[in-house]
C-alpha cells in the first residue's frame, strides 16, 4: 500500500513537472533592460534578473504611466502568461 502511494505521488510529481517545464519556450537574456507591456496595458521597465517557468523578475523597475516613471519598491514579479510583449529600450542595440 505504501509503495503504491509513493509510486502515485512520484507519477503525479513527474506529470506536474512536465507541465511546468516547457523546452520550446525561448530563454531571455537576463540582466538586460526591458520594457514589458501586460495584456492589461500596464507597462513596466526594468532589468530582467530572472526568467523561470511562468515568472519574470524585474529589478530596478519602474511603472510607466503616460509620461511618468514611478519607481517600484523591491523586485517586480510578472506572470509570463499576462505579458503582451517585451521591448528593449533604444532599439536593443
Amino acid at each position: 500500500m505504501e509503495l503504491a502511494l509513493a509510486l502515485v505521488v512520484l507519477v503525479v510529481a513527474a506529470a506536474a513537472g512536465a507541465l511546468v517545464w516547457r523546452p520550446w519556450r525561448p530563454s531571455l537574456p537576463v540582466l538586460e533592460r526591458y520594457v514589458v507591456t501586460l495584456t492589461t496595458s500596464e507597462t513596466f521597465e526594468g532589468l530582467l534578473s530572472e526568467a523561470r517557468g511562468g515568472v519574470l523578475c524585474l529589478v530596478d523597475a519602474y511603472a510607466l504611466d503616460n509620461n511618468s516613471r514611478i519607481k517600484v519598491d523591491g523586485e517586480l514579479f510578472l506572470d509570463r502568461a499576462k505579458v503582451a510583449y517585451m521591448q528593449k529600450p533604444g532599439g536593443g542595440q
